[in-house]
């Protein structure tokens, strides 16, 4: 495996040979290194990173972070209020951050020429729009995705309450999801990652084999999985035989002889959480007076002026309470602070083999590998076992099942806690290491890293789980192009067998296929989309008119929306045959009077070719504003389902804010759309059990749509609707169908469709079969003279002498029976209009 590494180098102030120095050392290792003025990185890294994304990943509110401590310097003054509240400052930072990404999408374009199969790992937040940016350059070069991208945060991820205040967090949202694997160290990570996108963009998610979890887009599922990175032992163990380590081991505990150790190794920042442990220290030499003479704080404060204002304030608080419990104790405390960001690997290796405790009091945390060296290193008869505190904050207290959690805001229990670690005994010590080691020492970052990809690999292989088309010898008679896989609709196919057709249906169904659906502009509604009172644009308009116009064309319009805001938008297209409320309401093409006359005649109220026993009574007429519709009621007694449902459901919108009752005629809908996502669906799901056994002896069924409860007809479907516009029609059997259309409505058309074409190739090629047989037979007796009586029988001439086409398109590339997908509504109008030329 080649890799390489893309990455900045933290100097600013470089001459040109000083980078190409650089260049020349790090080039050996396919490291490509990236030089940004100081400007920019004050924008990105000082600014929208540190500023505004650090905190409130770490769940600060914006207005708790204005008013924070770090804000104001030691003299009380304000550091300058308008970098925090300004919007101008936040513009300018948020261009410099998109600035960054797009250098680092140019690069990697550069130097890595991504090709298939290639994988692009992007880690942590400061390149969040990092697999968005190399999308959609591959989108735009390539016309699809090259490689496949991972991005791992190693941070925490907020609530998403808290997540909307951050400036232009959808990008930010949106930029992360156009990964194919995104990882997370802990599940609180992202669990409030997953409420975020369905509270924000809308986008639903589920459990997917292996333990991962999928979230479902409209053409592709991206994998998040949680996997806490591992330590590498072996340099670790490498490190403990030096004598610089065993040197500085032994001067620590002879500073401290006969002392206990408790260690610390912290940033120097509020979220750290060094003065709650500090304060919790001081509590317990006060509570517990055996303990002045016997224990030390050892604790290291590192510096890394990555948030000068904060690490200033936390440094004089904290040098503040050191100075007191000092000077009330005496020297408990061995208090240093360093420049760095982090302390070298020998120095923390000496500092955890000479200590007792460690304490990890972060307010919140994401990735620290720190009480897994210690735990790690603790090993072997020089080096007793230690105890480990961790924060439940931090992301290793769920990965530690031997470590004591503590609550650093409790001070009272974070005392026992400590005063619980300093009297275990050794056997206790060892069995709380045991739990971990294993863990720890089978599990480096190599083989993370490996489990990673296998996950992304994995992702990769699974195909959409197309159920297959039982068509039952279909392709006697039928020719459905490149139908082995879910491919890209080629629009040259199309026409190709629309101008060789000469008797065509076109299916179609409205919202998110004729027109975009439009957007909600609600934080929790993005996905619940709408179609009502809007219109496709005039050239789609113009393309159906002309399409409904040639003789040869029969074309159908089924849509799941009512009635009245359908036949608004259609109802003068009186060649166009409309289906409303998913098939409820069906008017006919209007353009002769055979057309009425064939609905009007046709002894079921449901369309040909369902059963016998799903006939209940003729169709109910129904005069709209511009045409005459049919309602299929399908024989439900619609009063008694009301007198059940209604109770049931006027109790829920009782008890849910914002949701409504919607009466039909026929029918009857609860909307949870304006509620509360997660309320509202757990409301739903409560409520659809609830009538689900209630109406168990009515012939309807629960819909469950987006914000919606429905109880429909148990055979409503869009497919009846197709089915019945095929077989009402006089004439040959259509040589060219093609069926269009974007959510789970319109599959019921798609494997309508196979079942008709299976049904039908099996009824002609039996009728062919009896034909032939009798004329064979007449012919061989010579009782009847047979002129030009083929060789073959109709089997064999089928796919040679009668081809027919039959495209079934889902818009949008997304788990579907359909043969074919369109990549959006945009494509959808180039095809009708070229079909509409070929018939103009």
């Amino acid at each position: 495996m080649l890799t390489f590494w893309v990455g900045t180098v933290s100097a600013s102030d470089l001459s040109e040979a000083d980078k190409q120095e650089i260049r020349a050392l790090l080039e050996p290792m396919r490291c490509h290194p990236i030089f940004m003025p100081r400007e920019m990185i004050e924008g990105h890294y000082h600014g929208y990173c540190k500023k505004v994304m650090w905190p409130l990943f770490h769940n600060v509110e914006m207005l708790d972070s204005c008013g924070a401590d770090w804000n104001y310097k030691a003299d009380g003054r304000a550091w300058d209020p308008a970098s925090v509240w300004a919007v101008g400052g936040k513009e300018h930072w948020w261009g410099t951050y998109c600035q960054v990404n797009r250098i680092f999408r140019d690069v990697v374009v550069e130097v890595c020429k991504l090709e298939e199969g290639d994988v692009l790992w992007v880690h942590d937040y400061h390149l969040m729009l990092l697999p968005s940016l190399v999308s959609a350059h591959e989108e735009r070069v390539h016309r699809h995705r090259k490689c496949s991208i991972i991005f791992f945060l190693h941070i925490p991820f907020p609530t998403s309450q808290i997540f909307r205040a951050l400036y232009c967090g959808e990008d930010l949202l949106k930029g992360m999801l156009s990964a194919d694997v995104i990882g997370f160290h802990a599940f609180d990570h992202a669990r409030h990652f997953l409420n975020a996108c369905k509270r924000i963009l809308g986008l639903s998610y589920f459990n997917k084999s292996g333990g991962l979890i999928g979230i479902e887009l409209e053409t592709r599922t991206v994998t998040v999985l949680i996997s806490h990175v591992g330590i590498e032992g072996s340099l670790l163990t490498k490190a403990m035989a030096t004598a610089r380590v065993q040197e500085e081991t032994a001067a620590l505990r002879h500073k401290h002889k006969g002392k206990l150790l408790i260690a610390g190794l912290d940033i120097s920042q509020r979220l750290s959480g060094i003065a709650l442990k500090l304060l919790a220290f001081e509590r317990l030499l006060t509570e517990y007076e055996c303990y002045r003479d016997r224990v030390v704080m050892v604790q290291r404060s590192l510096l890394t002026g990555s948030r000068a204002e904060d690490e200033e304030a936390t440094t004089a608080e904290v040098r503040e309470l050191v100075a007191r419990v000092n000077a009330k104790f005496g020297p408990v405390i061995d208090y240093q602070e360093l420049r760095s960001n982090r302390l070298p690997r020998e120095d923390r290796i000496a500092l955890w083999l000479a200590s007792d405790v460690l304490v990890i009091a972060a307010i919140r945390e994401g990735l620290n590998l720190h009480p897994l060296e210690f735990t790690f290193v603790k090993q072997g008869e020089e080096h007793p076992p230690g105890v480990v505190l961790a924060s439940e904050f931090s992301a290793c207290s769920s990965l530690l099942n031997g470590a004591l959690r503590i609550n650093p805001f409790d001070i009272k229990r974070v005392v026992v806690s400590l005063d619980h670690a300093i009297r275990l005994e050794l056997q206790e010590r060892l069995s709380r290491r045991d739990r971990d080691l294993p863990y720890i020492s089978e599990r480096p970052s190599s083989l993370w890293t490996r489990q990673v990809l296998q996950d992304l690999w994995a992702a990769k292989a699974e195909t959409p789980e197309l159920l297959k088309r039982d068509t039952g010898g279909v392709r006697v008679q039928y020719q459905p192009v490149w139908q082995t896989s879910h491919n890209h609709l080629r629009e040259t196919e199309v026409e190709g067998a629309y101008s060789k057709a000469t008797r065509r249906f076109i299916f179609t169904d409205f919202g998110g296929t004729l027109m975009e659906k439009e957007k909600v502009d609600l934080y929790i509604k993005r996905s619940f989309t709408q179609t009502t009172g809007k219109r496709p644009s005039p050239s789609v308009m113009e393309s159906l008119r002309l399409l409904s116009a040639d003789p040869k064309n029969e074309v159908f319009i089924i849509s799941g929306l009512q009635l009245l805001p359908l036949e608004e938008v259609f109802g003068h297209l009186d060649r166009i045959g409309l289906a409303a409320a998913n098939g409820l309401y069906l008017s006919m093409p209007q353009e002769s009077d055979a057309d009425k006359e064939s609905l009007s005649t046709t002894p079921r109220s449901v369309p040909p070719g369902s059963h016998p026993e799903d006939a209940s009574g003729l169709p109910q007429q129904h005069k709209g504003k511009k045409r005459s519709w049919s309602l299929l009621d399908y024989g439900v007694k619609w009063a008694e389902v009301k007198d059940i449902a209604l109770p049931i459901l006027e109790r829920y919108t009782a008890r849910t804010n914002g949701s409504s009752v919607r009466l039909r005629d026929p029918g009857i809908a609860w909307s949870y759309y304006s509620t509360d996502p997660e309320w509202g669906l757990m409301q739903a799901k409560s409520v659809i059990a609830e009538l689900e056994e209630a109406l168990a002896a009515h012939d309807v069924k629960v819909v469950h749509l987006k914000g919606m409860v429905e109880i429909v007809p148990k055979r409503l479907n869009k497919g009846v609707v197709l089915r019945y516009a095929i077989q009402s029609k006089e004439g040959p059997s259509p040589d060219f169908i093609m069926c269009m259309g974007d959510d789970a409505s319109d599959e019921y058309m798609f494997t309508s469709l196979y079942s008709y074409l299976s049904e039908t190739a099996e009824t002609e090629l039996a009728r062919s079969h009896k034909a032939y047989d009798a004329a064979a037979a007449a012919a061989a007796d010579g009782s009847e003279p047979v002129q030009g009586l083929s060789q073959r029988r109709p089997s064999q001439q089928a796919e040679e002498e009668i081809t027919k086409y039959v495209f079934t398109c889902s818009v949008g590339k997304h788990r579907s029976h359909a043969s074919f997908y369109v990549h959006n509504v945009e494509e959808v109008r180039k095809l009708l209009e070229g079909l509409a030329a070929l018939s103009s």
